[in-house]
């Protein structure tokens, strides 16, 4: 029995010794999972930096939230449950195989490379302001959940254009004019409809880099592009006086105006590439514009204005193809 006793410390001491080994492993192995899924994290973040406009957005349609995948563009896009970048992941967009292949991010809704009419998850939009979108997530048991994207990732109904919406047609590139880069203004002479029309061109969004594009002035090519109405800000007043000061326009008899609440202005637009803002209208009617965010406008937002604004026909080429011959 004395032998027994004086074992049985020696075997606890071992069994301790054993278990505090295991958990060591496991804390090990842990540390370095997390530390795979950060550099996993960065590599991807730093691809989407770089890619700018080259990139897959998620699109609105009949409320509901899509992203068909394009395995020649990224795309990385997150479900968050508040909307705050640092709040927690719920649900993942991707074209990055290590974001998807079983999940490594144990997101609560999943990982998936895109979002369709037969997805198990159907995203349902509600709302937006300048940074995000809320939407409801439902899974195949009918349990629901709030979930927000951010703004950037995803076009709204009224700026999604499906391949029925876009124009082909063959003509000469007769002028090409340099504005505020990545932009373009093209002159084609169409060869089918004998109509020569202006088209915008955003240069990051097409495969071309500037040099080719410069190259294709003078020589045929096929054009693709979109042809829509959309409203045109000429002038944006706050107690009738206009926030552009002395830049501002003249009156114009022919502009349309509303007044309301301006919405999205909440900081200046960074980069070279414009931002929206809304109008809430008094009468229940709202309305979207495409603009450069300044200080004065900034100041504006959220206060009853006047906007002044026109109605124009925007052609927006999608793609260039030069004639072979």
């Amino acid at each position: 029995m004395k032998k027994v006793i004086s074992i049985l410390p020696l075997l606890l001491l071992l069994a301790f010794a054993s278990c505090k080994k295991d958990t060591s492993i496991t804390d090990e192995k842990e540390s370095r999972q997390i530390a795979v899924l950060d550099s996993i994290d960065l590599d991807h973040a730093k691809s989407i930096r770089t890619a700018g406009d080259l990139i897959t957005k998620a699109y609105i349609q009949d409320s509901m939230l899509y992203l068909n995948a394009n395995m020649r563009k990224d795309h990385r896009i997150f479900g968050y449950a508040q909307p705050d970048t640092l709040s927690e992941r719920l649900f993942l967009l991707s074209v990055f195989t290590n974001d998807i292949e079983k999940n490594p991010f144990k997101l609560p809704l999943g990982a998936y490379y895109e979002l369709d009419s037969y997805h198990p998850i159907r995203i349902k939009y509600h709302a937006h302001d300048e940074d995000f979108i809320e939407a409801t997530a439902t899974d195949s048991l009918g349990k629901k959940v709030t979930l927000y994207f951010e703004r950037k990732w995803v076009q709204l109904e009224d700026e999604f254009y499906t391949d029925e919406d876009i124009l082909q047609e063959y003509g000469l590139i007769e002028n090409i004019e340099d504005e505020a880069y990545p932009f373009y203004n093209v002159t084609v002479n169409f060869i089918g409809s004998r109509a020569k029309i202006n088209l915008g061109l955003n240069i990051e969004e097409i495969p071309l880099d500037v040099e080719a594009l410069n190259k294709l002035q003078g020589k045929y090519a096929t054009i693709y592009y979109t042809s829509e109405l959309q409203n045109n800000l000429q002038d944006l007043q706050m107690n009738d006086v206009s926030v552009f000061g002395e830049y501002a326009p003249d009156y114009s008899s022919d502009w349309d105006q509303i007044t309301g609440t301006l919405k999205g202005a909440g900081s200046v637009t960074a980069g070279d590439l414009p931002s929206y803002i809304s109008i809430a209208g008094n009468d229940g009617k709202n309305l979207d514009f495409e603009v450069f965010i300044d200080d004065e406008m900034v100041k504006a937002n959220g206060k009853t204005v006047t906007v002044f604004y026109t109605i124009d026909v925007t052609n927006t080429i999608t793609d260039i193809v030069p004639s072979e011959e």
